[in-house]
């Protein structure tokens, strides 16, 4: 049987204290103050860009940013935006993509994930899981 983890924090100004990315810290602490779905065991929120979600997960000196669904050409797309296009990861359930993770840690990875957020409103986005491509 499963049994719940334990928090590490008890408040999210505890978890933001444990940080190193000042960047990160404000970036958090912005989207809690308007209200974002959040997750404080996991140091976790939720943004979003028209109907789809992005979960930003802090670690100690950056945020891993999980994108939730698919659109064309979006390895490209933040490949073009972010300062460690390397960090992007196209992960996968049964041998087919679903979501998308990669870093923010730079001051202009936080902005260019914030500009991105309106770019992508009214983005084509592929709600089924599609088949992994070919690198």
């Amino acid at each position: 049987m499963r049994t719940l983890r334990e928090p590490l924090y008890s408040s999210w100004n505890e978890a933001l204290s444990a940080s190193t990315n000042e960047t990160a810290v404000k970036f958090f602490r912005e989207r809690l103050a308007v209200g974002c779905e959040n997750n404080l065991r996991d140091r976790r929120i939720v943004v979003t860009a028209g109907a789809h979600k992005f979960r930003v997960r802090l670690r100690g000196d950056r945020a891993r940013a999980t994108q939730v669904g698919r659109f064309a050409d979006d390895i490209a797309f933040w490949s073009e935006r972010l300062s460690q296009p390397d960090t992007i990861y196209a992960g996968e359930k049964a041998g087919k993509e679903y979501a998308l993770r990669f870093y923010l840690q730079a001051p202009e990875d936080f902005a260019a994930f914030q500009t991105a957020l309106g770019e992508l409103n009214n983005a084509q986005w592929d709600d089924s899981p599609v088949k992994a491509a070919s690198a």
